[in-house]
């Protein structure tokens, strides 16, 4: 109720009844408040409890998964020679002893953090050199097969030392292509590479079920991406792969799936109810 003082100011007063109702309320929305931030708090927490580890992870498909998973709130590394993010770890996969130094030093720091979830993506890849093997040099074959090959197992067996014991999800990804399936005229290195990799992924998805805390490995074909990759595909001599043109239509008929789109699908794969050993293709999960 409103009165008027000996000055003539109004002046309010709340009934008694009317107070207490309006403390109440007060002190109901502070508690509500305090409430919802502690809950906010706790769910950031959760998601900073999350680690990602990608190999290969400043362009392309790897830049792409790197982002959503720091958009959604996890902890991530990513390991290359040109990342420019927070998440970015210094390894140059073309350089052999060093990259695998990196990788463990930054797994050997984190292990014992209580992890509810640790996922490694290994995505380093590079088609070349294309051609015959013999109009490259030998140096450039074991550069090829440590970047797509060794330096992956040894992300893998890297994972297994440091987390084999947490008891946590903890999954093991692989990102295959068309070409671990069959031989391609130019890409002796690359198949042979990611067909290892597949092959990897399958022993040890059976190794891993005798594992009191398993990791769950899967592979995953992402398909025709419009990547840097691609580009350097479309620009290969023609006497060394005789299959460019069908290349250079797939950009022309556009074909090439936005790496965001693909990283998405690899995204709700690796999150699924998956069953280790097999290989996943993006179709349908985008």
């Amino acid at each position: 109720m409103t009165c008027l003082s000996e000055s003539g100011e109004a002046q309010f007063h709340l009934k008694p009844t009317v107070y207490k109702e309006h403390k109440v309320k007060v002190h109901l929305q502070y508690i509500f408040t305090v409430a919802y931030f502690i809950d906010l708090n706790q769910m950031e927490t959760k998601m900073a409890n999350r680690l990602c580890l990608i190999t290969g992870g400043s362009r392309g498909l790897g830049a792409a998964l790197t982002e959503h998973y720091v958009e959604a709130g996890w902890s991530v590394r990513e390991f290359s020679r040109s990342g420019e993010s927070e998440a970015h770890v210094d390894a140059d996969f073309s350089r052999r002893e060093s990259t695998i130094d990196a990788l463990d030093t930054e797994m050997r720091a984190l292990k014992d953090e209580p992890w509810e979830e640790v996922l490694v993506i290994l995505n380093s890849a590079q088609v070349g050199p294309v051609g015959p093997l013999g109009v490259s040099k030998p140096r450039d074959w074991w550069q090829s097969l440590d970047v797509n090959l060794t330096l992956n197992l040894s992300c893998a067996g890297l994972m297994q030392k440091h987390f084999q014991g947490l008891n946590a999800r903890k999954t093991l990804v692989a990102l295959s292509s068309g070409a671990a399936r069959q031989g391609m005229e130019g890409w002796g290195l690359y198949c042979l590479a990611k067909s290892g990799l597949e092959r990897f992924v399958e022993a040890m998805a059976q190794e891993q079920a005798y594992q009191a805390n398993p990791i769950g490995a899967i592979s995953i074909s992402p398909g025709l991406i419009d990547t840097e990759m691609q580009a350097q595909i479309r620009s290969s001599n023609p006497e060394h792969f005789h299959q460019v043109e069908q290349f250079q239509s797939f950009q022309q008929q556009g074909a090439l799936r936005p790496a965001k789109q693909v990283a998405g699908a690899v995204t709700r794969i690796a999150a699924s109810d998956y069953q280790p050993g097999q290989c996943y293709s993006v179709d349908g999960w985008l």
